[in-house]
């Protein structure tokens, strides 16, 4: 006892923010204990730490926690339970070797016994490896889990704006609902941005101000207006049409669409027309082929866009002199319907000889051919290559089935999973 009061300790709490095991006690939760039992040791305090554990040089506090240990300022820890800790490999050994070293002295634990002997730290060493085990295991159960959720049809994770997850029925196949009090609203964004007379930052201003819209609260945040970013996002997210991707492919949600696939798309283009958030490239018929008939300057081409207040939305496009050759060009734009009409009446009055026209026409049969021949050699190689991966997911079958694979000894079911989905999502992008 009395060279347990020579040692000085530093009492380090931890608790992940995404914590899957409900019964590790709150951060307070943990100190109190600790203070309770440890009571009578001489005990430097650090800031509790809310984050996980499971990849190393993740946490701040520990990482400091170390150094200074190193440095001599501490030679034992305090903590609930050894997964406190640590839950991955490199800082348990850190751990250990400190021990090994003797810089670490002592370690305490309000729920598991430790002794600072051969013995004990193999036993930690074992707590340690356990917790490691339980973390990976828990990730590929959740990976699983999740996957299947997708698979049947409900986005895993945090419902968009508007939808709600639900909070009964088994952990993983929760489905997704509207969310009474902001379906309508976000309905009515988009309803507003479909227009095509309102800015995305308008848009933001009236559901901030008028609507008092707010993103729903967390056990992290509390509800909050909606900022531009998350704005511009919901307005480029395909789950409000009823589909999401998931795992490399799309997949249809059971969930109540918001929008029509329609709806979305022309939402995109007036996204890209304001320039958020992808670029265009707009390829016109007779741009670099025609000039300007009085400058002699290219002719260019453009879109523009007429929305109605009954919400048509009209599309039309111009030819004009780009006057690279003369600023003062007087030649007025033509809408192409007319501008069509002009290159009719004038290839009317051009002639093609008719050798040239059986050279044209026996060149452009020697081309069709070669294209047909291409296109056969695509579809034969599209086919093997799809006969040979439906072979890969037979043996994959065959071997996870066999006899030899008895006690998973050539392939667990994981590992077939795993391989299965590689080759399907080989498949479907044949």
């Amino acid at each position: 006892m009395e060279k347990e009061k020579t040692i000085t300790y530093f009492l380090y709490c931890r608790k992940s923010t995404d914590e899957s095991d409900r019964q590790v006690l709150s951060l307070d939760s943990q100190n109190e204990a600790a203070v309770k039992m440890f009571g009578n040791l001489k005990i430097i305090k650090l800031p509790p730490e809310s984050v996980s554990a499971f990849k190393p040089y993740k946490r701040p506090v520990f990482a400091d926690m170390i150094e200074r240990i190193k440095n001599g300022e501490a030679q034992g820890v305090i903590a609930w339970h050894p997964d406190r800790l640590s839950r991955n490999v490199i800082e348990a050994a850190q751990i250990i070797y400190l021990l090994d070293l003797g810089v670490l002295k002592d370690l305490k634990f309000c729920s598991y016994p430790f002794t600072n002997s051969p013995d004990g730290k193999m036993m930690l060493g074992m707590v340690m490896s356990q917790s490691k085990y339980s973390s990976d295991k828990l990730s590929v159960d959740v990976k699983r889990g999740m996957t299947k959720k997708a698979e049947a049809g409900w986005r895993p994770g945090l419902a968009p704006l508007g939808y709600k997850n639900s909070k009964t029925g088994i952990r993983g196949e929760q489905v997704l609902y509207k969310d009474e009090q902001r379906f309508d609203m976000v309905k009515r964004a988009w309803d507003l941005m479909l227009t095509g007379n309102h800015t995305v930052p308008k848009i933001l201003e009236i559901i901030n101000e008028q609507w008092k819209l707010t993103q729903p609260g967390t056990r992290q945040r509390p509800e909050r207006p909606l900022q531009l970013s998350k704005l511009y996002k919901l307005f480029t997210t395909p789950f409000y049409y009823g589909w999401y991707e998931w795992g490399g492919q799309w997949i249809k949600g059971n969930h109540e669409a918001m929008i029509t696939k329609q709806e979305y798309d022309q939402v995109q283009f007036l996204l890209g027309r304001k320039g958020k958030p992808r670029s265009k490239t707009h390829l016109f018929a007779f741009t670099g082929l025609v000039r300007c008939g009085s400058c002699g300057a290219m002719v260019t081409a453009e879109e523009k866009w007429k929305h109605q207040k009954n919400g048509n939305v009209h599309h039309y496009i111009y030819y004009h002199c780009t006057k690279r050759m003369n600023q003062k060009c007087t030649e007025k734009g033509l809408e192409i319907t007319e501008f069509e009409r002009q290159v009719d009446k004038a290839l009317e009055n051009i002639t093609i000889p008719e050798k040239f026209k059986e050279w044209a026409l026996r060149y452009l049969h020697d081309v069709r051919r070669e294209e047909a021949k291409t296109h056969e050699d695509i579809v034969v190689a599209k086919n093997r290559r799809y006969e040979s991966i439906i072979q890969q997911v037979d043996n994959l079958v065959l071997a996870y089935t066999s006899p030899d694979n008895a006690n998973n000894r050539l392939m667990t079911e994981e590992e077939l999973i795993r391989l299965k989905k590689q080759s399907t999502n080989r498949k479907e992008g044949n």
